[in-house]
C-alpha cells in the first residue's frame, strides 16, 4: 500500500477542496486520506516543527502563494504544498511560530458559545504580520486571491 509507513502518524491536514486553505493539526493515531492528506516536516529539517509549519500554513502569505502560483482557487493537493518555499527558521522564529499555533489551538478549544472570534482574529492578524516579515513581504501589501 502507498504511504503505509505514515499510517497513524500525526501531522497537518486540510480539506483538499475548500474556498480557503486552512490547515489543522492531525494527532497521532489518526487516519488521513486523499481528500484530507497529511503533511509532515522532513526529519532532517530540525528547524521546522509540525506546529511551526501549522502556523505558517495558516497565514495569508501561504494561502496567497498556494492559490496564485502553485495550486488552484478551489483545490490544494499535497504535491502543491510540497513545492511551497519555506524559509529556514532560526530557533527563536520556530518557537514564535509554535506559540502562534498553541495560542490558536487553545482559542479553538474554547466551546463555541464562550469563544469570541476576536481572539482568533487577533492571533491571525499577528501571525500574518509575522509571516510577512519572514517572507520579506510588506505588511501593507495586498495579497488578493480570487475566491
Amino acid at each position: 500500500m502507498s504511504n503505509e509507513p505514515l499510517w497513524f502518524s500525526g501531522g497537518i491536514t486540510w480539506n483538499v477542496v475548500a474556498s480557503y486553505f486552512r490547515a489543522r493539526l492531525l494527532p497521532e493515531g489518526s487516519v488521513f486520506g486523499h481528500k484530507t492528506p497529511l503533511l509532515i516536516p522532513r526529519p532532517w529539517a530540525d528547524w521546522l516543527s509540525t506546529r511551526a509549519l501549522l502556523a505558517l500554513a495558516n497565514s495569508d502569505v501561504v494561502d496567497y502563494i498556494l492559490r496564485t502560483f502553485l495550486g488552484s482557487r478551489m483545490e490544494i493537493e499535497a504535491s502543491e504544498l510540497r513545492r511551497l518555499i519555506i524559509p529556514v527558521l532560526s530557533s527563536s522564529q520556530r518557537a514564535d511560530l509554535e506559540k502562534f499555533s498553541e495560542r490558536a489551538i487553545r482559542a479553538r478549544q474554547v466551546p463555541a458559545g464562550n469563544r469570541t472570534d476576536e481572539v482568533l482574529s487577533k492571533i491571525e492578524t499577528e501571525l500574518n504580520g509575522y509571516v510577512r516579515d519572514l517572507y520579506a513581504i510588506d505588511r501593507d501589501a495586498e495579497l488578493w486571491v480570487v475566491r
